[in-house]
């Protein structure tokens, strides 16, 4: 039996976009998988976010929640590396340690030397592309230091292998410790064959069709 943390900033709002709905589905199915492992969720939030947060009710997962001021959080996690999660998250729990701790998106985290970090990287749109964000946005990318962040984890993942390839060619990341996991559909996606035909003569769609949908 493994004790993980996950980071669950990213469910904190009341819409999911992107980077919330993967983070959803994938814990969503992982945990109809596995009742053995210990999964530890973190989230940190002064304001009253509670009611955003899905709630699994399995045995073996358990939620950890700081309430701690997020720009104050965030800067203490850049300037001093404290408080290193996987301790706060272990410490609260009241469990000797955890084995493994998973972001499923760029953040500010710092981390204990030992603990094994699994990290999604979805793109290096922000490294290749930088004039497509305002000056806030670059500001925080190069604040989190996604860069540094691939050089320490135990193991990187991407949805895609040109996202993989970006992560190896443009920040000299072993190959061999990014992995390749595309993302999936959810069952929202299964839509009846006669839904799809009304859909394609409403809004007069060829046979085959690109949805593109983004924030």
């Amino acid at each position: 039996m493994l004790n993980i943390g996950i980071d669950i900033r990213c469910l904190m709002n009341p819409i999911r976009t992107g980077v919330a709905e993967y983070t959803y589905e994938l814990l969503r199915a992982l945990f109809l998988l596995d009742q053995k492992n210990q999964y530890y969720l973190f989230y940190n939030s002064h304001e009253a976010v509670d009611l955003f947060i899905p709630q699994w009710k399995q045995s073996n997962v358990h939620y950890i929640k700081s309430t701690i001021p997020n720009k104050l959080f965030n800067g203490f996690q850049l300037l001093f590396h404290y408080p290193k999660l996987d301790r706060l998250i272990a410490k609260r729990a009241g469990i000797q340690k955890l084995y493994y701790f998973f972001s499923p998106n760029l953040n500010f985290t710092a981390l204990s030397k030992k603990i094994k970090h699994i990290l999604t990287v979805h793109d290096l749109s922000f490294e290749i592309f930088p004039d497509c964000y305002a000056a806030k946005q670059r500001l925080w990318h190069r604040l989190v230091a996604p860069k540094k962040q691939c050089k320490k984890a135990y193991a990187i993942l991407c949805p895609s292998q040109n996202s993989k390839r970006d992560v190896v060619e443009h920040w000299g990341i072993e190959e061999n410790k990014v992995k390749v996991i595309s993302t999936g559909l959810t069952s929202l996606f299964a839509i009846p064959a006669a839904n799809k035909q009304q859909v394609k003569k409403k809004y007069h769609l060829p046979e085959h069709f690109v949805l593109y949908l983004g924030t």
